[in-house]
């Protein structure tokens, strides 16, 4: 009976880590999830031609999130994916800003051929 005693304390720690690494190893799935997510995203969005940069470096955080969870490490798989949360965000708004600047140069540039076209017809009159 006292051999059993002996690993009660072993036994309840065990108990009292488990929940607490179970909560990373989810944070960490969840986060190298919502990774893809977003990389794919930015993808469809146009940010592999327009933030090419940008959407690698994604890519290269989201590879190395599931590194570092298939080595269990939990901390750095979730900091892993969020850098690449982060990185695949930046490349879908610089895809977002420059399809804006186009659409504002296509305005632009029509706005500018309506005016050239009201003063050619105001000069024939």
């Amino acid at each position: 009976m006292s051999s059993t005693r002996r690993y009660i304390p072993v036994i309840l720690t065990a108990l009292a880590i488990s929940p607490a690494a179970w909560a990373d190893r989810t944070s960490a799935q969840a986060a190298i999830a919502e990774a893809e997510a977003l990389i794919a995203a930015a993808a469809r969005s146009g940010a592999q031609s327009i933030a090419l940069t940008s959407i690698n470096a994604a890519r290269e955080q989201l590879a190395s999130a599931k590194a570092s969870a298939e080595e269990r490490d939990w901390r750095d798989a979730e900091e892993a994916a969020i850098r690449a949360q982060r990185d695949a965000e930046l490349a879908a708004a610089k895809t977002r800003a420059e399809k804006a600047e186009r659409a504002l140069a296509d305005l632009e540039e029509t706005v500018e051929t309506l005016r050239r076209e009201l003063q050619r017809m105001g000069a024939s009159s």
